[in-house]
């Protein structure tokens, strides 16, 4: 159930983003590259930016997982926003 609603949020956010960068003539972020260096997921897109996430000491490291934060986190603007999605369904 969680993860249901948890993957709607990312989805819902994911269509309003698109829709905005549509009316601005933008693209989605491309990846340039992913650096896996566990404990962090780096990654370096097209537009000059880049994305860290961390895996917590008490976590196992995933490179899927890893990717996946990454992008969530630059789709909610490369700062903690994400994290209070996260804490809404999970806690």
């Amino acid at each position: 159930m969680i993860e249901r609603l948890l993957a709607e949020e990312i989805c819902n956010n994911w269509k309003n983003y698109l829709i905005i960068r549509e009316e601005n003539t933008a693209h989605l972020p491309e990846i340039e590259r992913v650096i896996f260096n566990e404990p962090a997921t780096i990654v370096l897109w097209k537009d000059k930016t880049k994305t860290i996430v961390m895996c917590q000491p008490e976590d196992t490291y995933s490179k899927e997982t890893g990717l996946a934060l990454c992008i969530v986190k630059k789709i909610y603007g490369n700062s903690g926003t994400y994290n209070d999605i996260f804490k809404k369904y999970i806690n």
